[in-house]
């Protein structure tokens, strides 16, 4: 039985999961959802379906926002999804992405969370929710973190292969539902303006024109000119922080918000040369 696994990723987080995921589970094939966005209609017809992706802002990412409004089902498949999130709260998103996925008439059957290191620090995130990020990120918190996220995909594993629903004790569904539409309704203003939010980053002096945030921008936003990385006010954000993550000097910083040093994260088990890929076809460029 084949399965499709849709990811974007911007520290790494959702890409390891996702690796993870296509290596538990048989013919099953990686897709970027970045690499589809040119296309009005993306056509899946796969038995098995994953979305892996992180929470941005309590919701959906700009991009997977866009990727689900084109997609369009040949078959009633098994749909699962898959979140990484590091700390904000997931029912919002839940929300939003079962509500897409029925006015498309396809069911969500199952719905996992992951927790796993935050990469955009306090004052970063597209509206600002204090208390969620603690930084430094001790280096032993990170491995513990890693080790509780492959325990967590054994139990997806096996709920993935068996083509169970969501086991209750993983993602505790108690609230009803009427109450959860109510609260998800009145928090929707404040995370459905991800489409027109900016963000001012910039390259301080130490920037050393490698190029590598252009590489990274999986929205590709940024443009290096002469040498220094410029973002594209014509072009949307992702808010990825792929930019902000991956520099190698970490030169880039928010101007008036963020503009400090030595507090940066990215999966260790993914490359930037991986995030770049995710414009193509999710195949890193030798």
């Amino acid at each position: 039985m084949s399965t499709t696994i849709y990811y974007f990723s911007g520290s790494g987080n959702s890409l390891f999961v996702a690796k993870e995921l296509q290596q538990r589970i048989p013919d099953s094939d990686l897709i970027p959802m970045a690499s589809l966005l040119s296309q009005e209609k993306i056509v899946t017809g796969t038995e098995v379906i994953g979305l892996v992706f992180p929470v941005h802002c309590t919701t959906l990412p700009v991009p997977v926002r866009q990727f689900l409004t084109r997609l369009e089902f040949t078959t009633a498949p098994y749909l699962f999804a898959v979140v990484t999130q590091g700390g904000a709260w997931p029912r919002l998103l839940e929300f939003h992405l079962e509500t897409i996925l029925k006015a498309k008439g396809v069911n969500l059957d199952a719905f996992f969370t992951i927790k796993m290191p935050w990469a955009s620090p306090v004052g970063l995130m597209p509206v600002y929710i204090p208390g969620f990020i603690e930084y430094p990120k001790p280096e032993e918190k990170i491995a513990q973190m890693g080790s509780d996220a492959l325990k967590k995909l054994d139990v997806i594993q096996d709920v993935i292969l068996a083509r169970d629903c969501t086991p209750a004790d993983d993602f505790p569904r108690a609230i009803d539902l009427s109450f959860k539409h109510v609260v998800c309704k009145l928090m929707e203003p404040a995370t459905s303006g991800l489409e027109t939010t900016t963000i001012d980053f910039y390259a301080d002096e130490d920037c050393t024109g490698c190029g590598i945030c252009e590489e990274v921008c999986t929205s590709q936003k940024i443009k290096m000119v002469d040498g220094t990385p410029l973002w594209q006010d014509e072009v949307q954000c992702y808010f990825c922080y792929a930019c902000f993550s991956f520099c190698p000097v970490q030169s880039i910083l928010v101007r008036n918000i963020y503009t400090k040093k030595g507090e940066r994260y990215f999966h260790p088990g993914i490359t930037s040369a991986e995030i770049a890929s995710q414009k193509d076809n999710g195949i890193p460029k030798l």
